[in-house]
């Protein structure tokens, strides 16, 4: 179903016809716990980010929500990190099956994406780096089997509102001969993140759907609220940060919370590769938050809705260096390589060697999850928002949203016209590894993953 441009969409079904459907009692349960790192934990990533976690501006959380229809389970925890390797999604969905028994497709775990906030993944960043990733999926699980264990008497509830004036798209044509050379001295991008001097116009679209699904106990008190938008963050910047999902979070646990009942609120990433806002983290998050609450106010909430899942993992070609690119990445390193190029060669030199190293195809884990009528899609990579939109126009679903950065961490997933622009999302590079046919496969995967659960009758 196309998204809708206008107005608040609401989730319309009735109590009458809930209360002819399977009489199982729907419970949701909620947890939260810490994962601000140490003071000396490094902040840098594969790319971008740099210093160290010695200031704390907000702390950051594993927020875990879980959802029981009475017949099946299914939580989502979602992280205020930048990343999350793929070995500690494996290491949390081993513990936490262990300890709940929850089948490891039923577990949905990703990052916000927020920039001020440890890469949790293998960098060769040094001690303090490594004890706080070996720590880190202990607290997840940890705030999944809390969730578990506060299951409680729920309704539910779900809707949209647009919110077109935060969202922009971050990549610009350029006028010809505008742009400097890329990392490797190449002169072949057409595109600029963010544009500047010369630039013409955007290359994609934007989403600016906020999806919204709302939790109740059965007196009306507000027990959960997950949240869906697609901003890649809302500021960079030192220390450490939540960014606007941490603002989003505490303005609507303030609002819609109650001082001897928890609410928990959560903002997931969408399909946010190529968008970005570049305003106030606090500014973006709040008002965010109003709009969220203006939809739970006016929605009609569930006794019941039934949970399904698909999943499937895709082995997918890495772009991996040739030798004349392991050459040139070795000289950058040494100093012997002198050509113009971006600032950022070396890093991208660094990049070259760590993905020397990956093998030949790679595993991309994709799900799918039917509550009621509404399909959350997943992927492990930054999604373009031009993937975003073509399924949920394609889902059959009335209502779909895709959460970004989930179950895993495969870098930028751009489509192949937007490989052929060039620019920094499509520079080859742990953050952008896959190969350029990635996107199409993807997007029909998940799609089939649709179409299969819209099989399954509740």
């Amino acid at each position: 179903m196309a998204p809708l441009i206008l107005g608040i969409v609401l989730n319309t079904c009735g109590v009458e016809a809930v209360d002819a459907e399977v009489n199982a009692q729907f419970r949701a349960g909620i947890a939260v716990v810490d994962i601000t790192p140490a003071a000396d934990v490094p902040l840098s990533g594969p790319i971008g980010g740099s210093g160290k976690a010695s200031v704390i501006h907000d702390r950051l959380y594993a927020r875990a929500l879980a959802i029981d229809d009475g017949n099946d389970r299914v939580v989502f925890c979602v992280c205020d990190l930048t990343v999350i390797a793929d070995e500690i999604h494996e290491r949390v969905r081993t513990v936490v099956h262990e300890r709940t028994k929850l089948p490891p497709s039923h577990l949905l775990v990703s990052a916000t994406h927020t920039h001020r906030s440890p890469r949790a993944m293998a960098l060769d960043l040094g001690p303090a780096h490594e004890r706080y990733r070996e720590k880190l999926a202990v607290r997840i699980a940890e705030a999944v089997s809390k969730a578990v264990k506060n299951l409680e008497p729920a309704t539910i509830a779900w809707g949209a509102i647009n919110k077109p004036e935060h969202s922009k798209n971050r990549r610009w044509l350029m006028k010809p001969g505008s742009l400097g050379p890329n990392p490797f001295g190449e002169r072949t991008d057409q595109v600029k993140m963010h544009g500047g001097t010369g630039r013409v116009r955007t290359v994609g679209p934007v989403d600016p759907e906020l999806s919204v699904v709302s939790f109740q106990r059965p007196d009306g008190s507000q027990l959960a609220l997950f949240a869906n938008y697609s901003i890649h963050y809302g500021k960079g910047g030192s220390g450490v940060s939540a960014d606007y999902f941490g603002y989003f979070v505490r303005e609507v646990e303030e609002k819609l919370g109650a001082e001897d009942k928890p609410c928990m609120a959560v903002m997931s990433n969408g399909t946010s590769g190529d968008i970005n806002s570049g305003g106030n983290p606090a500014h973006l998050g709040k008002s965010l938050a109003a709009a969220a609450i203006q939809v739970v106010r006016k929605l009609k909430h569930r006794k019941r809705a039934a949970l399904k899942v698909q999943e499937s993992v895709l082995q997918l070609e890495v772009r991996r260096p040739d030798a004349a690119r392991l050459a040139w990445a070795k000289d950058v390193l040494a100093g012997t390589w002198k050509k113009p190029a971006h600032k950022w060669k070396r890093k991208y030199a660094q990049s070259a060697l760590w993905l020397s190293k990956f093998p030949p195809k790679i595993p991309v884990r994709l799900r799918a999850i039917r509550i009621g009528d509404l399909a959350i899609a997943s992927a492990p990579c930054e999604v373009f928002a031009e993937t975003g939109l073509a399924i949920k126009e394609q889902s059959p679903f009335e209502d779909t949203f895709t959460v970004s950065l989930a179950n895993g961490y495969r870098g930028y997933l751009p489509p192949p016209e937007q490989h052929a622009l060039g620019g920094y999302t499509t520079w080859p590079a742990v953050s952008s590894c896959l190969a350029v046919d990635a996107e199409p496969k993807v997007r029909a995967e998940v799609l089939r993953l649709l179409e299969t659960l819209d099989g399954e009758t509740e």
